[in-house]
């Protein structure tokens, strides 16, 4: 079954939760604090990290659509 590992605030933590739990998938909020889903996912692709994600957010700009 389905099981959530982490729920984080900040894309600081997303990442940290990233590498340390190794999830099979991340459901990443575009719009976090400090650093955005979509500079999340720039790092995680830095690492050559597999995981398949799916970004969502309330509010999605034409600037958000091109960093992802």
């Amino acid at each position: 079954s389905d099981q959530v590992i982490a729920s984080v605030a900040t894309g600081e933590q997303a990442l940290d939760a990233v590498r340390e739990l190794r999830p099979d998938l991340l459901l990443l909020d575009i719009r976090m604090k400090t650093m955005s889903g979509a500079e999340v996912l720039a790092k995680l692709r830095e690492e050559d990290s597999r995981i398949p994600v799916i970004a969502i957010t309330a509010e999605l700009t034409n600037d958000d659509l091109i960093a992802l």
